[in-house]
């Protein structure tokens, strides 16, 4: 097994009048040298932080955070942030494979999707409008959609894929993906993770790019990123039967959720909060300090990804997995781990966020 395939998606909406239209865009970057890719990005970012006067916090930034520098710090508008996009992305690139998925339909030629809806009996399909489908389903998980049907092209397996974090259903697209490749998912690889960020990175421009062009297989191939080889497919309603969720006894677009903890990429670097575990608002007023970006430095250095602990999620801790603390409160959850973990044998590393940059590689 060589290399790493790498692959994030977005949602493709543009407003007309009347009407809103929806798609999608799955984005695989097949990289061939992990080590030698890695050190591009790093100069790659740092090139685009200088040409810009923009100050270098991090070592991976995904898309939405460097537009909102460009918008908000900046002041610049999306023309600017497309132009320096394009000229990362092809910086990044240069070394690597790039393969773009899209997912649209004629509503009018194919009105309905039939999928196995919550209160089914008797294993009975039933229609739902493609657009639903397409719009509130399969956008959650059209990133390991892409992994697939890559895959599906090349005629190959046995391959090491990295995942966006998602959540979504099981498909007969992910029974035989897992089955024939090693799959992790990064949580918030697009933050910590140089591979994954790139193609969040070629996913934002892709869709940045078509501006008000219609998504179709022409205007994408003419976008043609400066990459070893670029390719683009379409993957929606011919894969419909390898899309929809699996039926499990009447219950399956929540009933069979993939169990993300068990494809996590490790070792997963933990944040222990000071506030209630489980509360979102501390997470994203984290992500604006400098300790999270010093976590996350961490996690790229120690190849892995970054978590919020959440004590209703996060049990399956592995030697080698961190925690990270930066108050008190936050050392006591971390030591109560840590006495749990090593009495199952399974040695957890405990950091104050102050000394992680002497640990980092």
């Amino acid at each position: 097994m060589t290399g790493i395939i790498a692959c994030d998606s977005t949602n493709y909406e543009r407003w007309k009048p009347s009407a809103r239209f929806n798609a999608l865009i799955g984005v695989a970057v097949q990289i061939d040298d992990i080590s030698a890719f890695k050190s591009n990005y790093t100069k790659s970012i740092q090139s685009f932080f200088e040409k810009n006067g923009l100050q270098l916090k991090k070592k991976v930034y995904c898309s939405s955070e460097l537009a909102g520098m460009f918008f908000d710090v900046l002041g610049l508008g999306h023309e600017e942030y497309k132009k320096a996009l394009w000229e990362l992305v092809n910086d990044i690139c240069t070394d690597s494979n790039v393969t773009v998925f899209h997912a649209s339909c004629n509503t009018q030629k194919y009105p309905h999707v039939n999928v196995f809806l919550e209160d089914a009996t008797m294993g009975k399909m039933q229609p739902i409008p493609t657009m639903e489908f397409l719009r509130d389903w399969l956008s959650q998980y059209y990133v390991y959609i892409s992994a697939w049907k890559l895959l599906k092209c090349l005629n190959v397996g046995g391959r090491h894929v990295l995942l966006d974090v998602f959540k979504g259903p099981i498909s007969y697209a992910w029974n035989e993906l897992v089955k024939n490749n090693k799959v992790e998912i990064v949580n918030l690889g697009d933050e910590c993770n140089a591979y994954v960020s790139t193609a969040d990175l070629v996913a934002r421009l892709i869709n940045e790019a078509l501006g008000s062009l219609k998504i179709s297989q022409e205007n994408i191939e003419q976008l043609n990123i400066n990459c070893k080889e670029f390719h683009v497919h379409y993957c929606f309603h011919n894969d419909l039967r390898s899309l929809v969720p699996i039926y499990e006894g009447g219950r399956c677009k929540t009933g069979r959720q993939i169990n993300l903890p068990s494809y996590w990429r490790k070792p997963m670097v933990y944040i222990l909060r000071e506030g209630t575990d489980t509360i979102r608002e501390d997470n994203e007023w984290l992500r604006k300090t400098p300790f999270y970006n010093i976590v996350c430095n961490f996690a790229f250095d120690v190849d892995g990804c970054v978590k919020f602990y959440d004590k209703n999620e996060d049990k399956a801790f592995i030697s080698g997995d961190k925690l990270v603390f930066y108050g008190s409160k936050g050392k006591e959850k971390a030591t109560e781990i840590k006495e749990i973990t090593d009495g199952l044998g399974i040695d957890v590393e405990i950091f104050h966020s102050k000394d992680l940059s002497s640990v980092s590689k």
